[in-house]
């Protein structure tokens, strides 16, 4: 008899060591509610020790003490399978107050019991089965809530059944585990129920604590791998340049990722009200009748994005298990950066086919044109201008194919295109020389002042061609650290003093100016234009943005 009461302080012990070691193991919100569990069992441990062998007013205390411990072991318990099953939607939320409201009032009750007789009363003591057993009556509430406590119980292994035959993996072998764990005590008690007792008028559930802790215990353990897939699955949303955003039926938004809240442009603020986010408009009004569809390459614009942006959209219909819709998961993917290559790569391939055609086309005419007019003798002023023209055109066409087949232009680039320009337009009549000083940097440089920069040169070049009649030009390219120097001169006409500068002059004077240089010409001896501009070239394409 003393050993067999004795046995209950090792339970409780044990109870109170599990307890310990699970709180300090299972940093979780399971584990959190199993410390719980174990906690009251061990209290119920040793409280009914006590009611078993103490005096009358002491067990009369204790039966008081560990009732609303009793209570909570049933709500701990309960919460504990909620983090394992998929509770239906009526069972979340409030739910919890109808199951933790009567715990409260059960201790309540218990506790207040000796001011009124409605928990337990007349307590007595009988040792009609070898034990010295209390003995009272019920009062009108103690049985209703022993009722509730019996019926949460059952509900509890209805849950567990439920989910042990529906889910999967992990979830199936918690739920298994505490099916048996709670099984257990829910089949001694139903036994007791219809008066099958092992020991007479002794409730063995505090014995079977010791074989139900354990299971319970492994269930959690086993759980924490709930936690892990948890995070894994926020690390490969949170990883994921996709914007996910979850919204039920009726358009409240249930999570997203911070990818997410970068592209609507929402600042992340702890514990956000997810019901309570104000969308931008591209959003919201895709969430006003979603469906399932993919949409690609859909042109959005939002006050938050700077620019158009492209979209592949997809809305995908979340079902339970019975295969009703219970939200969206929509995915946005900006592909922009895809459309706008493509758009470029489209680009490139109407450019190359025009280079094609100009170059078979005019570039072919041009070239015939001048051969017709080699084959021609003699000086007439008709057949030379031609015979210019056609150089002139050539040369066009070579520079403009060449500017457009580089995308990005180098220095070595320029001065080649600059050589080969002078090389075409002028005739055997006219020596043309072509100097460089320093050297140029090593550097990319940008497309519209690069093309601006040779268009001043072609010009130069061609105004000496065409009006200079020079038997002598020398084309000069000066590189220093800072700026670069460029001189055209010629033994030709020259200008005289009351000539008004045409229009080619003053284009290059105004695409000078715009790369920050300096121009200036000389008509003393011949024709001699001079300019300069600073190292390194400025993009006229950012200070038209600018």
């Amino acid at each position: 008899m003393v050993t067999f009461l004795n046995s209950l302080l090792y339970v409780g012990a044990a109870l109170l060591l599990l307890t310990i070691y699970a709180y300090l193991t299972l940093p979780s919100y399971i584990g959190r509610f199993f410390s719980a569990a174990t906690a009251c069992m061990a209290i119920w441990s040793f409280a009914y020790y006590v009611e078993l062998t103490s005096y009358l007013d002491v067990r009369v205390a204790m039966i008081r003490f560990k009732y609303g411990f009793t209570l909570a072991l049933v709500y701990f318990l309960l919460r504990l399978t909620s983090l394992v099953t998929a509770l239906p939607s009526w069972l979340k939320g409030r739910y919890w107050w109808w199951v933790l409201g009567p715990v409260i009032a059960g201790a309540l009750l218990g506790w207040t019991s000796p001011w009124h007789n409605a928990f337990r009363y007349n307590f007595g003591l009988s040792d009609e089965t070898g034990f010295t057993l209390l003995t009272f009556e019920r009062g009108i509430l103690d049985m209703p809530l022993v009722i509730w406590f019996n019926f949460l119980a059952l509900f509890n292994i209805g849950l567990l059944t439920y989910a042990s035959f529906t889910s999967r993996g992990t979830v199936r072998r918690s739920s298994i585990l505490m099916l048996t764990a709670l099984g257990v005590p829910g089949i001694h008690n139903a036994l007791v129920f219809i008066g099958l007792e092992v020991v007479p008028g002794i409730n063995l559930t505090p014995w079977l604590f010791i074989v139900t802790s354990p299971a319970l215990f492994m269930a959690v353990v086993d759980l924490q791998s709930l936690d892990t897939i948890s995070r894994a699955r926020h690390q490969l949303m949170e990883q994921n340049r996709s914007a996910f955003l979850l919204v039920d039926v009726k358009g409240r938004v249930l999570d997203f990722n911070n990818r997410f809240l970068q592209l609507a442009g929402i600042e992340a603020v702890a514990q956000m009200p997810l019901a309570s986010l104000s969308l931008p408009e591209p959003f919201a009004v895709r969430l006003l009748k979603p469906k399932e569809r993919n949409e690609l390459r859909v042109p959005l614009h939002c006050a938050e994005w700077p620019d158009l942006r492209y979209f592949d959209i997809q809305t995908i219909p979340v079902r339970d298990e019975k295969g009703e819709l219970g939200a969206y998961l929509h995915v946005w993917e900006d592909v922009t950066s895809r459309v706008k290559d493509f758009e470029e790569r489209q680009l490139i391939r109407q450019e190359e086919r025009l280079l094609r055609d100009l170059h078979d086309g005019v570039g072919g005419l041009l070239a015939k044109i001048a051969m017709l007019t080699e084959e021609l003798s003699g000086s007439d002023v008709t057949v030379n201008y031609v015979r210019q023209l056609a150089r002139e055109g050539t040369a066009e066409v070579r520079a403009l194919m060449n500017s457009a087949e580089r995308r990005q232009l180098t220095w070595p680039d320029i001065v080649a295109e600059i050589r080969r320009y002078g090389q075409l337009l002028f005739d055997e009549q006219v020596d043309f020389e072509f100097r460089m000083t320093g050297n140029p940097p090593d550097a990319f440089l940008p497309l519209a002042s690069s093309m601006s920069l040779y268009r001043v040169c072609r010009e130069a070049m061609h105004n000496v061609a065409r009006h200079a009649r020079a038997r002598n030009v020398l084309f000069t390219l000066g590189f220093m650290p800072d700026r670069l120097t460029i001189a055209i001169c010629d033994d030709g006409l020259g200008m005289s003093a009351d000539a008004q500068p045409g229009r080619g002059l003053g284009n290059m004077r105004k695409r000078i100016e715009e790369l920050g240089g300096e121009f200036n010409m000389e008509a003393d001896q011949g024709f001699t234009i001079n300019l300069w501009i600073p190292l390194p070239l400025q993009d006229l394409m950012a200070v038209e943005v600018a």
